[in-house]
């Protein structure tokens, strides 16, 4: 009888940490995020920190839910908090903060040889990404 027992708790113990490293891969993955804000007619650019939102996460196919809203609070902060109302803003995102890091890295590199001579950093403090929840 014991014998049996061991068998089923073992095979218990397999099905549940299959059935566990299953929901790793099926779980929602979180989104980390930075902002960058140009425009044509100025060699400034603004860009924010890499932020992750609280219960934002990539849906299924890897894309952000509502990224034109993103964009836009970024956009409407700049217009009006700094008056600099003809900034396009856009937002870069990934699952992962490492490969978002040299995004960033890149999207600076492109900005600086792009003739944008005054990069200025916005820190979390100064403007933040708030999850977008629809009415």
């Amino acid at each position: 009888m014991t014998k049996r027992l061991n068998i089923v708790a073992m095979a218990l113990a397999v099905s549940v940490c299959a059935m566990a490293s299953g929901r790793k891969d099926d779980a929602p993955k979180q989104a980390y995020l930075f902002g960058v804000g140009i425009s044509l007619t100025d060699s400034t650019a603004f860009i924010t920190d890499i932020q992750t939102v609280d219960s934002l996460f990539l849906n299924e196919e890897g894309f952000l839910p509502h990224e034109a809203e993103y964009s836009l609070q970024m956009k409407l902060y700049l217009a009006n908090r700094m008056n600099m109302r003809d900034k396009v803003c856009t937002v870069f995102y990934d699952d992962n903060q490492k490969d978002l890091q040299k995004q960033m890295s890149k999207v600076e590199g492109k900005l600086k040889d792009g003739g944008y001579k005054d990069l200025v950093r916005m820190v979390k403090s100064d403007f933040a990404f708030v999850l977008y929840k629809e009415d």
